[in-house]
């Protein structure tokens, strides 16, 4: 009786506060219409205890993590591979099954899943409040609870860290592995240029056969035919075979493009994040929760400056004091989605660096070498022989 006696009261007191919540997702928002509906109804006991329930499957009880979780899963969802992910685990009973790790991109649905043992409440208070009903009877029960709170912030904050860490590793590796370099970008280029002299001489190379033969060339005049078809042959083969790579050389481009214009920027944001989570956590956070009992204990003494404690806004004070520049951060993150280019740049990947080296001397040397005049080449014959 005592028990349903209580959540009766928790009940009326949540329906008399509504306002110094958030109800921050759908299921949220039934909870809310739910405890409108007892409120101004029969306000039966067993359905209170039921709203009570209710109300603790959507709230988290630590302040803490409520307020400061949004920038991580903020992150989180950045990374294109895991939204899908993300979206089953803000499902009402959502679980995550992980399947056998087979792949790259596997481990990394992988990452962004560990993501869902960190709380995310689906109603958050505004004020201390709203955390401490229960909790603020007495000192002793009011610092157990901010005990709890930094305990479990520090676990759980230090664990997202680490995940969006690898994560980070992750979305570097695969856009890296896919061939995006400076020396790629140079050599690409350089084949790139090569195959504009190569195309308009592969022209004129066929009308000048037509015309006149291969008897008449200055390298089958000084080398002989043999050797003169045997080198248009291996450029032909190497002039196909580098317009057979142009879209890895293009993509190649395009990825270093990307990466100046926009992926540079991106990273050192990612790293200026955690390079703040990992200053919040443990430390910042212990040094907040020391602060918050000391002006507890000072308040005890004044119901008027107790309350104004309890029910200052929780948001700005958290975020400016232990992720300062957190929202500045967030506010720059790439709103388009980078996966349909990773997936481009992993299908088109740069080839070895050597074999373009070659590619691109096959190309451009023996090019000149069927386009010089016979001067030219009669002094190289002389040079050689």
């Amino acid at each position: 009786m005592e028990k349903e006696n209580k959540d009766y009261r928790q009940a009326l007191w949540l329906a008399e506060h509504m306002d110094d919540f958030e109800f921050r997702t759908v299921y949220a928002c039934d909870f809310r219409s739910s405890l409108r509906q007892w409120y101004y109804g029969g306000r039966s006991e067993s359905r209170a205890r039921f709203l009570v329930s209710w109300f603790y499957t959507l709230f988290s009880c630590n302040f803490m993590m409520d307020h400061l979780v949004d920038p991580v899963w903020q992150m989180a969802e950045e990374y294109s591979e895991g939204k899908k992910l993300l979206k089953e685990i803000d499902e009402p009973g959502g679980t995550v099954r992980l399947h056998q790790v087979s792949s790259e991109k596997d481990k990394w649905i992988e990452r962004v899943s560990l993501l869902s043992s960190v709380s995310r409440g689906a109603i958050r208070g505004k004020n201390l409040d709203c955390y401490l009903w229960n909790n603020s009877d007495t000192r002793d029960d009011r610092e157990s609870y901010l005990r709890r709170v930094e305990s479990r912030a520090c676990r759980e904050l230090k664990a997202a860290s680490q995940n969006l860490s690898n994560l980070y590793s992750l979305k570097w590796a695969r856009y890296r592995d896919a061939g995006v370099s400076r020396m790629n970008f140079v050599l690409s280029v350089l084949t790139m240029a090569a195959l504009c002299f190569a195309v308009p001489a592969l022209f004129y190379l066929v009308a000048r056969l037509w015309q006149n033969g291969i008897r008449n060339l200055p390298l089958a005049v000084s080398f002989g035919q043999p050797f003169a078809w045997g080198t248009l042959a291996v450029w032909l083969i190497s002039v196909g075979v580098a317009l057979f790579r142009l879209p890895s050389y293009l993509m190649c481009v395009a990825g270093n493009l990307g990466w100046c214009l926009f992926m540079k920027k991106e990273f050192r944001r990612d790293v200026g994040f955690l390079n703040l989570l990992d200053q919040a956590v443990p430390k910042g956070i212990e040094a907040y929760i020391r602060e918050l009992q000391d002006r507890l204990r000072q308040a005890e003494a004044d119901p008027d400056t107790m309350r104004a404690c309890l029910q200052a806004p929780l948001h700005p004070a958290l975020m400016d004091r232990l992720l300062p520049g957190a929202e500045k951060i967030l506010r720059r993150m790439r709103r388009w989605d980078l996966d349909p280019f990773l997936r481009a740049l992993e299908a088109h990947r740069f080839h070895s660096r050597f074999g373009t080296v070659c590619l691109f001397l096959l190309v451009f040397c023996l090019g000149q070498l069927l386009l010089m005049n016979g001067a030219t080449v009669q002094s190289l014959y002389d040079l050689l022989y």
